[in-house]
């Protein structure tokens, strides 16, 4: 009996492919953080990347999680994720200019 082992990008790779979807489209104020893995409804495997975000006084706090799909490596991002996104990086940034 033989069986196939599936192949999974690593979580360091699932981190890079992140931070360079933000790089390009959002700027280098944001980058992926370490991934976790999260299982789909059909036990599918992904890392879920955490999006930092860093502040003029470098502070960095999460702003949300993108998911990467862990067999093949395509980014699983949706127009909500990016508004999510978006939305807490405004907040981040009001906060940041109040202090």
């Amino acid at each position: 009996m033989s069986t196939i082992a599936e192949e999974c990008i690593s979580p360091e790779l699932a981190q890079q492919k992140v931070t360079k979807f933000l790089v390009i489209g959002a700027g280098n104020r944001l980058y992926g953080s370490r991934p976790r893995q999260v299982y789909d409804e059909k036990y599918r495997l992904y890392w879920s990347v955490p999006i930092m975000f860093t502040s003029a006084g470098d502070k960095s706090m999460c702003v949300g999680n993108i998911l990467v799909d862990a067999h093949n490596g395509r980014l699983q991002v949706k127009k909500n994720t990016i508004d999510e996104i978006i939305a807490n990086v405004k907040s981040a940034a009001e906060d940041e200019t109040m202090t």
